[in-house]
């Protein structure tokens, strides 16, 4: 294998790494069921925590704490 090809096998595995890395977000923040929300319903509902998520992920939060609630 040449060093071109070296190239772009690193290139495509930065990808697929990006793109795990994404999904993973994805499921930490975004949509109803997101573990995010899920901790902060959670927490709405007495559950004690000892640490608090960081903010630059609860601001993009703004689905209701607990299903139905408008």
């Amino acid at each position: 294998m040449g060093f071109i090809e070296d190239l772009e096998k690193v290139g495509k595995s930065i990808s697929g790494t990006q793109n795990a890395y994404q999904d993973a977000l994805n499921k930490l923040k975004d949509g109803k069921g997101n573990l995010i929300n899920q901790t902060e319903r959670l927490k709405k509902l007495g559950a004690k925590a000892t640490k608090n998520l960081p903010d630059k992920y609860l601001s993009d939060n703004d689905l209701p704490l607990i299903e139905g609630e408008v």
